[in-house]
């Protein structure tokens, strides 16, 4: 009740304002005579009418005028703001890797190329709303990607020098089962299903899905033999095979490479 009262009584002072042509003239009188010299001088009476004054300059006055507790909010959230954004600035000044967890997840994907955001908060252990704005700031600032492939995604360090099967084939080996089937399939080519699946111990159904999968990214193929179906990595996704498990550092050299 209190607060409408107010607006209805600020309501009024406009109106009255409005309608009482004296009070529709502000009046600056002139200096008198014996201000000394070195006071500010005003120019010759300015009569100014109040609908020249912008609406935004005259509501604002009215208010602190009269209702000056209503203006505490705004310059609150004015201080918040400002708050903000010195703290933004002052952030953005920063290396990106300044800051602790931003840091863990980085060194995370670079030791671990094509690493999944699950498998990235469950190794740093940062909640999962902290890793995906880090990561959003690592990538703005270049230092990883993003890499999909169908329903995969993994993150790679920006300089790694993967190509793209090869990033493709690190994705696929973040899954147990087909990190086994590529293995078997680069040493023993030309396996059917069944014999997949015994070899890997899975049943004939999750050896066809994976196949599916691996296939529909280019890394095998497949070929009818009678009634079975064999399949074989292509010579593309094999050579890539063997880059991306020869390093140690799973960056993809070759054990040469990594030692000089």
């Amino acid at each position: 009740m209190e607060r409408i009262s107010r607006i209805a009584l600020l309501l009024l002072l406009v109106l009255f304002v409005a309608g009482n042509p004296a009070a529709a003239k502000i009046v600056v009188e002139p200096e008198p005579a014996e201000v000394p010299a070195d006071a500010i001088n005003v120019d010759d009476e300015v009569l100014v009418p109040w609908w020249a004054v912008p609406p935004m300059q005259l509501l604002t006055v009215l208010t602190l005028v009269h209702s000056p507790e209503w203006a505490h909010p705004i310059i609150k959230i004015l201080f918040s703001l400002s708050g903000a954004i010195v703290i933004a600035a002052r952030d953005r000044r920063r290396h990106p890797l300044d800051n602790e967890k931003r840091k863990a997840i980085y060194t995370c994907i670079r030791e671990s190329p094509g690493i999944s955001f699950a498998e990235i908060v469950q190794a740093t252990g940062i909640s999962r709303g902290t890793t995906q704005y880090h990561l959003v700031r690592l990538r703005a600032a270049r230092l990883v990607r993003a890499v999909r492939r169908d329903s995969l995604t993994g993150y790679f360090e920006s300089k790694n020098a993967c190509g793209t099967m090869e990033q493709t084939i690190l994705l696929h080996l973040r899954s147990p089962t087909e990190e086994q089937i590529l293995a078997l399939l680069l040493e023993t080519p030309d396996l059917s299903q069944s014999e997949i699946a015994e070899a890997v111990g899975v049943a004939g159904p999750t050896v066809a899905w994976h196949m599916k999968r691996l296939i529909a990214d280019g890394i095998a193929a497949s070929e009818r033999d009678g009634r079975a179906t064999r399949y074989r990595l292509t010579s593309v996704a094999a050579r890539a095979l063997r880059d991306a498990t020869l390093g140690e550092d799973g960056t993809g050299r070759d054990e040469e490479s990594a030692v000089a």
